[in-house]
């Protein structure tokens, strides 16, 4: 008889069925959603998460909140672009850090981690592991 076959399991895809019907396969626009979703009142962007830095329930006619949610958006978008530069990409990175008086904590002018800063950290850690313990001893 035939050796029994065996099958990977493919990569399980990501979604988020929204209640209109609509439904979200890119991972960045489910968690800005997540954030953002009446469901949860806002409940990851307010205190003490903040994700999207506490903009997300502001009035849309504001300009910082137009700002910040789209610098959140762009740097998430960065975050899935990172490439094998290490230098080029901490040099960007810390070059906007460095913008605001030499002394900018977050990647969006927030007062707290947002999805921008937690998205390309991740990004980096993904793509250089040892980052992350080297981090970790840093900030520990």
């Amino acid at each position: 008889p035939p050796p029994p076959t065996t099958t990977t399991p493919s990569a399980t895809s990501l979604q988020l069925e929204l209640f209109n019907g609509t439904i979200l396969t890119q991972r960045n626009t489910i968690l800005r959603t997540l954030c953002s979703f009446s469901l949860f009142p806002s409940a990851l962007d307010s205190n003490p998460y903040n994700l999207l830095g506490g903009f997300s329930t502001c009035n849309a006619i504001f300009t910082t909140s137009k700002l910040a949610l789209s610098n959140v958006t762009s740097w998430m978008s960065y975050a899935s672009t990172i490439d094998d530069d290490l230098n080029a990409t901490l040099g960007h990175v810390n070059g906007h850090l460095g913008k605001k008086n030499g002394n900018q904590s977050y990647l969006v002018n927030t007062g707290s981690v947002s999805l921008a800063d937690l998205s390309v950290y991740f990004a980096l850690v993904d793509k250089f592991p040892d980052l992350g313990g080297i981090w970790a001893r840093r900030t520990g």
